[in-house]
C-alpha cells in the first residue's frame, strides 16, 4: 500500500517527474493523499503541495527503465521509510538551476535502487539523507555537478548503507560534503574522487566506514590497508577525506590523524565487503563511554533475569 503526496510548487508544477528514454517524452505522476494503491497515480489535475512519502506497509515502487526526479526546477522531496523500495534508472535530487529536492532513506529496509547514476545537486541543490539502517545502491553517485550546484549527504547509525557499484564522486565544481557517522557505510568500487579538497569533503566520526576495492593493473583486489599513505594512493581525494578531532572540536584532515587513535585500517576478506579496504573513524572517548555504559546495563539486566 502507499501514501502520501507529491511536492510542487504551483497548481501543475510537480518535483517527481518520470522520463521514459525510449519513448523520447515526460510522464508526469501525482499522487495526492492517496490511499491503498500500488503503484502512482496518473493524471491527477489538482494542486499539489507536500512530500511524496511512500505508505506505512512496505511498498515498491518500480521506475526502473525510467529516470526520477525529486525537486525539479522546484522544492521537493522523497522521503523512503517502513521497509519501501523505489527503484529508478537513474535518479536525482535538485535538478536544474531551480531545483531543491531531498531524498530521505530511513530505517532497515527501507530502500532506494538506482541502475544507472545517482546524483544529489545536478546543477541544483540536492541533499540525501540514509538513516537507521537505510540503503541506497547505484552505480554511480555524485555529490554536485555543474556549476553552483551544492550536494550534501548523510549516512548515519549501523546499517546505513551507500553503495556504489562503479564509483562516489564529489563534485565538479561547488561545494560539496558526504559525512558519515555511528557506523553509517559509504563504498565504491571503481574510484573515489573528491574534487577541490579545499570546498569539498568526505567526514567520518563516531565508527563511519569510507571502503574502497582497491585494485591492481589487472583488476584484482589489493590489500591497502598497511598504511593510510598506501589506502590514499588508490583514491583520488585531494586532502578531501576528514576525521572528528575531538581534541580541537574540529574536523582535521585524516593524514593529521594518528592510527589506532583517530582511525583503523582494514582488509576484509569476508562478507559483503570481502575484498575492500575499509578506512574507520574511530569513536570518541566519550562515544566510547557510552557504548560501556551500555553494556554494562545489558549485562546487569540479564543478571537480573
Amino acid at each position: 500500500m502507499a501514501e502520501g503526496s507529491l511536492a510542487g510548487s504551483g497548481m501543475y508544477k510537480t518535483v517527481f517527474k518520470i522520463k521514459e528514454p525510449e519513448m523520447k517524452r515526460f510522464t508526469t505522476f501525482y499522487v495526492a493523499i492517496v490511499l491503498g494503491i500500488t503503484s502512482l497515480a496518473n493524471g491527477a489535475t489538482t494542486g499539489i503541495s507536500g512530500d511524496v512519502t511512500p505508505g506505512s506497509a512496505p511498498t515498491t515502487w518500480s521506475l526502473y527503465s525510467d529516470n526520477a526526479y525529486v525537486g525539479e526546477d522546484s522544492t521537493g522531496s522523497l522521503t523512503i521509510v517502513g521497509g519501501d523500495t523505489v527503484s529508478c534508472y537513474y535518479g536525482y535530487a535538485g535538478y536544474n538551476s531551480g531545483g531543491n529536492g531531498t531524498i530521505t532513506v530511513d530505517g532497515a529496509g527501507s530502500n532506494l535502487k538506482v541502475k544507472n547514476t545517482f546524483a544529489a545537486g545536478w546543477n541544483g541543490i540536492g541533499a540525501l539523507h540514509i538513516t537507521n539502517g537505510g540503503m541506497v545502491n547505484d552505480f554511480y553517485g555524485y555529490l554536485g555537478f555543474g556549476a553552483g550546484s551544492v550536494g550534501t549527504a548523510t549516512i548515519d547509525g549501523s546499517g546505513s548503507t551507500w553503495k556504489n557499484d562503479g564509483g562516489l564522486v564529489l563534485n565538479y565544481s561547488s561545494n560539496c560534503t558526504l559525512t558519515i557517522t555511528n557506523g553509517g557505510l559509504a563504498s565504491a568500487v571503481e574510484r573515489i574522487e573528491v574534487y577541490d579538497g579545499n570546498n569539498n569533503f568526505i567526514n567520518i566520526s563516531s565508527g563511519g566506514m569510507l571502503a574502497f576495492k582497491c585494485q591492481d593493473t589487472s583488476g584484482d583486489s589489493v590489500d591497502a590497508s598497511s598504511s593510510l599513505s598506501t589506502f590514499l594512493s588508490y583514491l583520488s581525494a585531494d586532502g578531501g577525506i576528514r576525521y572528528w578531532d575531538d581534541s580541537s572540536s574540529s574536523w582535521s584532515v585524516i593524514t593529521n590523524g594518528t592510527a589506532g587513535q583517530d582511525y583503523s585500517l582494514d582488509y576484509r576478506t569476508q562478507g559483503d565487503l570481502a575484498g575492500f579496504t575499509v578506512l574507520t573513524a574511530v569513536p570518541e572517548p566519550a562515544t566510547m563511554s557510552l557504548l560501556a555504559l551500555g553494556g554494562i546495563a545489558i549485562i546487569r539486566r540479564r543478571r537480573r533475569k
